[in-house]
């Protein structure tokens, strides 16, 4: 029978259970530094949000007070990239509209053309955005603005889309009242996949999708790209910033529309995509038109509609929001 070197054994028990209990404090160290460094990178891609939605809104706010000073025509073409597109009654290229365009100074008799952001968002990737808001003629609120904003090469911020659609704004918090900001995709699902199909793409696959229900049932079409802080513009009506608002919204619109994607892009990180394109619907036995504007953000559950805005032509008295 072997001789049971029992101190020997002890010490390699005891050895044992030294060396676990370092490799547990090992990994246990490792979870708090990766736990640490994922709250690190959490809170330094917040303070790099918030520097980007700044940039964004002092850009939109730059681009209203020279409007204001010095006129529409000179403001737009300042601010606008060159291919930036607005609507005039249909999509155009901004530089190619306003240049026979008169310019119109603050001394200039009349009402002049005021707006300011009150809601705004950015990319991860700091190199687009949007802000929206009330604008109005003097004090004559008349609807709310969107623009989509892109920084270009040389880091300045240009405008790539802007329109408006009429509505009730007389509600409007006013100028002044601090932005809120939308909220960001998370990293994980921002990053787009190298070999899956790029954002914009993505995004227009859903428009065709949605476009196709929307031949039949406009309002029910939305219902699966909804996210829980979803904003839609209509004409005639109140912003819907909550999900209990937005029936209401797509109430106000026709109830069957044929959209057609025109255009858009995305960002770089891939978690934000803005669209436009047609709508056209029948009513009272005429041919009708419209545009929609969008912000698509990917996020935990996909891609969903953070920001809508449906723009009809207007075609007589009864499309003037209400007073």
């Amino acid at each position: 029978m072997p001789i049971i070197d029992i101190a020997r054994m002890a010490a390699i028990a005891t050895g044992a259970v030294v060396l676990a209990a370092c490799v547990s404090a090992h990994q246990t160290s490792t979870d708090l530094a990766s736990t640490s460094q994922a709250g690190a990178d959490s809170a330094a891609q917040a303070s790099l949000n918030e520097r980007y939605v700044e940039e964004i809104v002092a850009a939109e706010r730059a681009f209203a007070a020279e409007g204001y000073e010095n006129g529409v025509k000179s403001s737009f073409l300042k601010w606008s990239a060159a291919d930036a597109v607005m609507l005039s009654p249909g999509p155009v290229n901004a530089h190619e509209a306003l240049a026979g365009a008169p310019d119109r100074p603050a001394d200039a008799a009349g009402p002049h053309l005021v707006w300011w952001p009150l809601y705004a968002g950015a990319a991860r990737s700091g190199d687009l955005g949007f802000t929206t808001g009330p604008y109005a003629f003097d004090e004559d609120r008349r609807g709310y603005y969107f623009t989509v904003w892109r920084r270009e090469a040389d880091s300045a911020w240009k405008w790539v889309f802007d329109a408006g659609v009429g509505a009730d704004a007389t509600a409007a918090p006013v100028q002044g009242t601090p932005v809120s900001v939308m909220k960001q995709a998370g990293r994980a699902e921002a990053m787009p996949s190298p070999h899956g199909p790029r954002p914009l793409e993505q995004v227009i696959e859903l428009e065709s999708a949605l476009a196709d229900t929307a031949r039949s049932d406009a309002a029910g079409a939305y219902a699966p790209y909804l996210a829980a802080d979803s904003r839609f513009h209509s004409a005639r009506t109140p912003p819907a910033v909550s999900p209990d608002t937005i029936p209401e919204a797509l109430a106000a619109r026709p109830p069957v529309i044929a959209f057609a994607h025109i255009g858009g892009g995305a960002s770089a990180a891939g978690d934000i995509v803005w669209t436009y394109g047609v709508g056209r619907w029948a009513e009272s036995g005429a041919e009708r038109e419209g545009y929609y504007a969008r912000i698509w953000r990917n996020g935990a559950e996909g891609w969903r509609i953070a920001f809508d805005e449906f723009i009809p032509i207007r075609q007589s008295a009864s499309d003037q929001p209400s007073e």
